[in-house]
């Protein structure tokens, strides 16, 4: 294979990975629009948000520390139901986070994606 087909390789092979990583990031964004939208229904406000990780938490702590809260296997299933509720508010947070950079960074590879079709078509006069 000589330079210029191995280039040409190259950089179609960088458009391949920043297709996939503007694909991802696209996906990352509706994602967290869909969190914010689920965030202002009444009804998941009420059966999830309140619900299940605050009200089904509270329940879940008080018997932890009753006196039956102290056997064993009991503990372990509830620290295990705390640790769920934990981790759904944290998957939550995290996804909302992520997405706050989510528009530059998409940006970002769609310019870097326009640059290197630029310079597929300007280095083999192939249109992207």
């Amino acid at each position: 294979m000589d330079d210029s087909s191995t280039l040409q390789e190259d950089i179609k092979q960088e458009l391949l990975e920043t297709d996939e990583k503007i694909s991802e990031k696209k996906a990352q964004i509706q994602l967290a629009e869909d969190i914010e939208a689920l965030h202002e229904d009444e009804r998941f406000q009420r059966v999830v948000l309140t619900g299940y990780l605050d009200v089904e938490a509270e329940r879940i702590f008080a018997l932890l520390t009753t006196p039956m809260g102290w056997k064993r296997e009991l503990n372990e299933n509830l620290m295990d139901k705390l640790g769920s509720i934990r981790d759904l508010k944290e998957w939550f947070g995290i996804k909302l986070r992520e997405s706050i950079m989510a528009p530059d960074e998409l940006a970002e590879l769609e310019a870097h994606r326009k640059d290197v079709t630029a310079r597929d078509s300007k280095e083999f006069g192939t249109e992207e």
